[in-house]
């Protein structure tokens, strides 16, 4: 799992403490501290794994304190033929169908195409049938 040093605002920064990013506004863009806070990205849930002792007067949030994050797996589904434990793949979204059941977890928020990932776990017993293509659903880490 990718762990690394990002700002959070001080009632937020709890070990174990998990969040979904969902951005920053562009006033963010002329703080010094900036490639701090950038570094998370948008959709990607995050779980605080340690809390540091350094803190920073922000514009947008008082105060905010160094911790050490680590980016949570992503559930989704794949077709069959990559549901293999361990295997890694590089993303690409396959559904354009908005009102199809399953286009949230063929298409999880924050991933990009060429992202890579790496199957952790899989759920077989929660497959589907999609346009006449098996998916089944695992948990992948964004390498």
């Amino acid at each position: 799992m990718q762990a690394f040093i990002t700002l959070l605002p001080e009632c937020e920064a709890k070990v174990g403490a998990s969040f979904q990013f969902i951005g920053l506004p562009p006033s963010c863009k002329r703080c010094k501290l900036y490639a701090l806070c950038s570094r998370l990205r948008k959709g990607l849930v995050y779980t605080v794994i340690e809390v540091r002792n350094t803190r920073h007067a922000c514009s947008l949030h008082g105060k905010v304190v160094a911790v050490k994050v680590r980016l949570e797996p992503i559930e989704m589904l794949v077709p069959a033929k990559f549901a293999i434990e361990g295997i890694k793949f590089s993303y690409s979204p396959t559904c354009t169908t908005i009102e199809c059941p399953y286009f949230n977890l063929c298409n999880p928020l924050g991933l990009r195409e060429g992202d890579y990932l790496k199957i952790l776990k899989i759920f077989k017993e929660r497959s589907v049938s999609c346009k006449g293509e098996k998916l089944i659903a695992v948990l992948a880490e964004v390498l």
